[in-house]
């Protein structure tokens, strides 16, 4: 399980460098003030349920855009997202479906 939480200095994923493949107990991104991107995730293709909040400098999901398997995907309280862009290869979620608030 990857568990980002609460760190309003946390700007960028980028350090990731793209190198995850998979994560199967979840990917949890949580209340960063200043996280603007999701880009270092780009090799996460199979994870387990995803929970991507409180980030309100975050515009769109890019950076999740390899991630084609998932348990529930839920995506809330992101108050500058304007686009879904970064789930376009999102094929199938296994324990739940797709919340967006």
């Amino acid at each position: 399980r990857l568990v980002l939480r609460n760190n309003s200095r946390l700007t960028s994923l980028e350090a990731l460098g793209g190198q995850l493949r998979a994560v199967d107990a979840g990917l949890e991104i949580r209340d960063h003030v200043q996280l603007g991107s999701l880009r270092g995730l780009e090799g996460l293709n199979t994870t387990g349920p995803v929970v991507v909040q409180g980030n309100p400098a975050l515009r769109n999901l890019a950076g999740l855009d390899n991630m084609r398997t998932a348990g529930a995907v839920e995506v809330s309280g992101n108050a500058g997202l304007t686009s879904l862009l970064g789930l376009t290869a999102l094929h199938t979620t296994t324990t739940g479906g797709l919340v967006v608030e």
